[in-house]
């Protein structure tokens, strides 16, 4: 990475001396409750234990934030990636590119007030939205808030422009993550709220990398496959796919394997949790068919999925993680059989 100018702005991550004892710990515990309560996940917690081990060691943080960015250079009018000052990078600690903003909910609620602001203006209904607007000035961000900010945002007549403003920097979002797990193969495992920034020019600045995952061309392949059978709604193809991937219950139950398809990868809102809470709903499957095994290589891609829906939520939108991965999954798949076939044939001439 290309060293900062002499008086730039940077942010410097630092590792608390105790951090990684710590860790360990706390993961010996909960291993010890899912070995008791829920044995099927013990793989799945390995799975991410591995993944969060990676971030006690910033140079393979450094290394990957290098990487991304490379990779998200086609999104680059959209997106930002902190660039790595690795003349000043060890293994505990990380200096990095400084991206000036707020994290993702504060300043898309901050441009909501500042539309409310505006709509006030008017006077009448519209001054009652601002001020209801305006009691919400907590520097903390809940679905509860999301809320009351879309009613009062009806009332003062700007629901419209918020609603597709949300919706667009939500479908960016999940586009920008569909191609770096299917097409790159190298994503954040963990994007949550926290480690996604508006930037003072619109752009998305996607930070903190330490679980960073990487995914094969072949389990992009298969993975792509089973976005195209969900988002298809091709029952057979996603009850075999998911099961070549490895996922497997105790009787095989097929309605409980597409339901799990689709949580794990797709989808968890009201309508196809029949009005439970995912996990509620998760639940209600475990004890209908319990999950025998989960692939460890598609566990923070599970995650990531999950995670970009839940931002959704608090936008107040529902979002099926296969209708918009869709495009890219096709092309994701028509280039590995086309490549495949061309080693295939290259291959063939070569025995000749």
């Amino acid at each position: 990475g290309e060293e900062e100018e002499e008086g730039a702005e940077v942010a410097v991550k630092v590792m608390y001396p105790e951090a990684k004892k710590l860790f360990r710990s706390d993961l010996n515990t909960m291993r010890k409750f899912f070995k008791l309560a829920q044995p099927e996940y013990v793989a799945v917690l390995d799975e991410i234990e591995k993944q969060f081990l990676t971030e006690f060691d910033y140079r393979a943080e450094a290394q990957a934030l290098l990487d991304v960015g490379k990779n998200m250079q086609r999104y680059a009018k959209h997106v930002a990636v902190p660039r790595p000052v690795l003349g000043l990078t060890t293994d505990r600690v990380l200096v990095m590119e400084y991206l000036p903003g707020s994290k993702v909910l504060v300043g898309f609620r901050e441009r909501y007030l500042s539309l409310f602001a505006t709509a006030a203006a008017g006077g009448g209904k519209e001054t009652v939205a601002a001020a209801a607007a305006a009691d919400m000035r907590s520097p903390i961000m809940t679905a509860t808030d999301i809320g009351v900010l879309y009613r009062a945002a009806v009332r003062a007549k700007t629901a419209f422009h918020a609603k597709r403003h949300s919706k667009k920097l939500m479908r960016r979002l999940v586009a920008v993550h569909g191609h770096q797990v299917l097409v790159d193969g190298c994503f954040n495992g963990d994007p949550h709220p926290g480690n996604i920034l508006l930037l003072g020019d619109g752009r998305l600045g996607l930070v903190d990398w330490g679980q960073c995952k990487r995914l094969s061309a072949s389990e992009r392949k298969d993975l792509a496959e089973l976005v195209l059978a969900m988002a298809d709604g091709d029952r057979p193809r996603i009850i075999e796919k998911f099961v070549e991937m490895g996922f497997t219950t105790k009787y095989m139950d097929e309605d409980v394997i597409e339901a799990m398809a689709h949580l794990y990868f797709n989808k968890d809102d009201d309508e196809f949790c029949g009005y439970m809470s995912p996990q509620l709903f998760l639940e209600s499957l475990q004890k209908r068919d319990p999950v025998k095994t989960v692939p460890d290589q598609f566990v923070m891609a599970s995650r990531a999925s999950s995670l970009l829906r839940g931002l959704g939520y608090f936008f107040g939108l529902k979002v099926h993680i296969a209708k918009e991965w869709r495009p890219i999954a096709q092309a994701v798949v028509d280039d590995y059989y086309k490549t495949h076939k061309a080693s295939s044939g290259v291959a063939e001439v070569a025995q000749v």
